[in-house]
């Protein structure tokens, strides 16, 4: 198919090529103190210090990477696998890290359902009742 310039000139109209996945980037942030605390246990490393030094972050940032563990068990695997088209992700590690204010799980599932379900686009916006389906009276199923 052709279009015509403002100019006139007949150029080929390209189609549009579907989006790609990547992974989101709390996945990615998700992966890496999974990966730290997995090769910290198999004494790879002496502290924190040479934890830090040796993937090039400061000690306050791996402490808020490693700060994410202990996320609800539901929440990190939805999260873990969460594939996303480049651009504004729905849920950022401010997300996660609200979450860890409250000790019980069921107001981080409230926190998690918050930014997925406030999403503009359909596919994120019906992730939040993949991640946590529910049941008739409206309560969530997981726990």
């Amino acid at each position: 198919m052709f279009v015509y310039s403002k100019k006139g000139k007949r150029r080929v109209r390209r189609e549009a090529a579907p989006r790609q996945t990547c992974p989101a980037r709390v996945a990615r942030l998700l992966a890496q103190p999974h990966d730290i605390e997995a090769r910290v246990q198999a004494r790879e490393f002496c502290d924190d210090a040479d934890v830090a030094r040796r993937h090039g972050l400061t000690r306050a940032r791996l402490t808020q990477a490693m700060n994410l563990l202990p996320l609800a068990p539901d929440i990190r695997t939805f999260a873990l696998a969460l594939r996303l088209p480049r651009g504004r992700e729905p849920v950022t590690e401010r997300h996660l890290r609200k979450m860890l204010c409250s000790p019980v799980w069921a107001e981080r599932r409230a926190v998690w359902r918050r930014p997925l379900a406030a999403s503009a686009k359909g596919a994120t916006r019906s992730l939040a009742l993949i991640a946590f389906p529910r049941d008739k009276s409206g309560s969530c199923v997981a726990s």
